[in-house]
């Protein structure tokens, strides 16, 4: 930790959302599986608040459904809907870069080449995938950033949490560094 990094305090909530995120996208929790809120916080050690407060930010961003008499499970994403992330993707973030690109910086783009050293390394150690995904993210932030369009990149974000087990999944068959920059 450097001189400069701060403190950050996160709440229980923020906590569990971190952890059954990690879960989802890692596949720890099956697309389908359902989230019972007192199982989970037992094996999380917390009580249903934070669960439940959890499971309704991971409702927000796509990773969980809830439905009528049924209760919260892990979404199921269709081939067609995963298309259409990519598709989305791939005209919001082509966008983006082509606003950027202009503004771009030196020190943006040595940031970005650092972040992409790490995220090659992290591609050769299986026991790294839970760093794919952010190091990824940070990479094309790194990359996005200087656009400043913070709504779009806050859409590009959300699409990409969408993505993430399905990004992973891809990295891991195809053996993560030889179909690096998703």
């Amino acid at each position: 930790m450097s001189r400069t990094t701060p403190i950050v305090h996160k709440t229980r909530t923020q906590l569990v959302v971190e952890a059954l995120r990690e879960r989802i996208l890692s596949g720890d929790i099956a697309a389908g599986e359902p989230l019972r809120q007192s199982a989970l916080a037992e094996a999380l050690n917390v009580s249903r608040i934070p669960v439940r407060e959890a499971l309704l930010q991971l409702e927000a961003e796509g990773l969980v459904k809830f439905e009528p008499h049924k209760g919260a499970t892990a979404t199921v994403l269709s081939v067609e809907q995963v298309t259409e992330l990519f598709e989305l993707r791939a005209m919001i973030e082509t966008d983006l870069l082509a606003k950027a690109i202009p503004r771009l910086q030196d020190a943006d783009l040595e940031k970005a080449e650092r972040v992409l050293e790490q995220l090659e390394s992290a591609f050769k150690h299986e026991d790294a995938v839970a760093s794919w995904s952010e190091l990824n993210t940070q990479f094309h932030t790194c990359l996005y950033q200087a656009a400043n369009r913070p709504h779009t990149l806050e859409v590009v974000h959300g699409l990409n949490t969408n993505c993430d087990r399905y990004i992973r999944l891809q990295l891991l068959l195809a053996g993560g560094d030889s179909c690096c920059r998703a």
